[in-house]
């Protein structure tokens, strides 16, 4: 996954695109301070474990940033 831009976390926007395999896309939704933010699935991966329009909240340490907002 070394081809996506390396930002850290805590510069991270609502409207970032970011990805959990490299696979997928995922815009984000809502930050929260305390590590955890909320983002909607606008590319599914191959594996389809998730579905254009899913939202989830996970920890921003699964996430690596792809680019700016859309």
């Amino acid at each position: 996954m070394d081809q996506y831009n390396r930002v850290g976390e805590e510069d991270w926007e609502v409207g970032d695109i970011v990805t959990r395999d490299g696979m997928d896309e995922q815009e984000v939704i809502e930050i929260s301070n305390m590590g955890t933010l909320i983002v909607k699935c606008i590319k599914e991966p191959m594996d389809s474990w998730c579905k254009l329009g899913d939202e989830e909240m996970n920890l921003t340490s699964r996430y690596l940033f792809v680019r700016g907002k859309k």
